[in-house]
């Protein structure tokens, strides 16, 4: 049967200066563990920055792409429009036209039946 004694590892007691070594020893390597992890964050912010700046310049390039394709389909839509005024003005009025003739047809082919009768009968034919 062991004693309570035996189951503990048995520490020589420390004095003083043993302690404030040791004390001494876990705050210096505190202070080297603050200093890295102080200059990795540094490092990280600097990369994390020169991304930003590269994400900005993409952002800003994608934005002068893009106000140039609008100023693009400005223009394309501008001349279409332009176009399409120009070919309606031409075509207003042949299909004002064709639509009196396709919805009088009618009466045109009889007044037509009429003068080609009259010119008939005037010449004697």
């Amino acid at each position: 049967m062991t004693t309570d004694d035996e189951q503990y590892v048995h520490v020589p007691p420390v004095n003083g200066d043993q302690t404030l070594g040791h004390l001494s020893l876990v705050l210096t390597q505190l202070g080297e563990v603050e200093r890295r992890i102080l200059h990795q964050m540094n490092e990280n912010a600097k990369l994390a920055a020169g991304r930003w700046r590269g994400h900005e310049q993409e952002h800003a390039e994608l934005i002068a792409r893009l106000d140039r394709v609008a100023k693009d389909l400005d223009e394309h839509l501008a001349q279409t429009r332009d176009k399409k005024i120009a070919l309606e003005a031409r075509m207003g009025p042949v299909r004002r036209v064709a639509t009196v003739l396709a919805r009088e047809w009618r009466t045109i082919a009889i007044a037509a039946l009429i003068v080609w009768q009259s010119v008939h009968e005037a010449l004697g034919v």
